[in-house]
This record gives C-alpha cells, sequence and structure tokens, in this order.
C-alpha cells in the first residue's frame, strides 16, 4: 500500500505504531473521515473484530475501497 491517495495520508507502519496500544480483537473501529483508508486496513490487520469507513469524496472513497480490495487479496 504505497500509493498515496489522500493529502493527509498516514504511513501504515505509523498508524499500526500507534493504533496497536489500542486495537485488538474485541475493537469495534469506526472512522468517519476514513480518506484513503489505512486506519481501517491498520485496524482490521491488527484483528480488530469489526471495522468501518466513511467518506464524503466519491472519488476518494472509490480509490480507498479500491485500495483495501488489493490489501486483502
Amino acid at each position: 500500500f504505497n500509493e498515496k491517495i489522500h493529502r493527509s495520508q498516514k504511513p501504515l507502519p505509523v498508524l499500526e505504531h500507534f493504533l496497536q496500544m489500542f486495537v485488538d480483537d474485541t475493537t469495534t473501529m469506526a472512522d468517519f473521515t476514513c480518506g484513503s483508508g489505512t486506519s481501517v486496513i491498520t485496524s482490521e490487520g491488527l484483528g480488530a473484530k469489526s471495522v468501518l469507513g466513511l467518506e464524503i469524496d466519491p472519488e476518494i472513497w472509490n480509490q480507498a475501497v479500491s485500495s483495501y480490495k488489493s490489501w486483502r487479496q
């Protein structure tokens, strides 16, 4: 996941460092301004029970969904 989609996108290793303090297999995570979806991807990768990402910009949303699907494969 190296493609930059959103202007405020954070690198996955940075998010993982921060989110590992809070996310485990009991976590239900919602990001209501998910942008590129990196927080959703990271939380799921850390084993979150469920994740939800919402984004108002349709173009950014479509790119985030595409990145998420690629990451899942």
